[in-house]
């Protein structure tokens, strides 16, 4: 079976140049977790997951503001909005993952999870030609484990 087959298309992406306010309201609004970062030519140049919006050390994560698992203590500390109220304006580019580590659509699926498993992903964004067409996720996975069964 081939990435193709089962990527989550089309995907969702935000420019370099786009705030981080931007790319938060992308993710909030599509309900993704994670938004990949291009340049004006569509080519791949970054990714934000939600683990980037955490301040830097909390769970192991180097981003910005941890959305879910820190979310209920930001709000009895009122800092969540002192955070984001800091970091808004950054640039994605100054917050992204880069280079991300990519599956393309032509791939088998044993690639794709062998990568997953290999860099600890919960998910892979796939290319073409440099250029993201699509996401594959350890959800979709375990759809796929689920079909199978039944």
């Amino acid at each position: 079976m081939q990435v193709r087959e089962i990527m989550v298309q089309p995907v969702i992406t935000a420019l370099e140049n786009a705030t981080l306010e931007e790319v938060a309201q992308i993710m909030a609004e599509r309900r993704v977790g994670s938004v990949p970062i291009v340049n004006g030519g569509g080519q791949l140049v970054g990714l934000i997951t939600m683990s980037d919006f955490a301040p830097p050390g909390v769970g192991g994560s180097r981003g910005t503001f941890r959305a879910v698992e820190h979310f209920r203590d930001w709000l009895a500390k009122g800092s969540a909005a002192a955070v984001f109220a800091e970091k808004k304006s950054l640039a994605a580019s100054a917050v992204m993952t880069n280079p991300v580590i990519t599956v393309g659509e032509d791939d088998s699926l044993e690639t794709a999870v062998n990568r997953m498993l290999e860099h600890g992903l919960h998910r892979l964004i796939v290319t073409r030609d440099g250029a993201p067409v699509g996401v594959i996720s350890q959800t979709d996975l375990l759809r796929l484990m689920y079909r199978g069964v039944r």
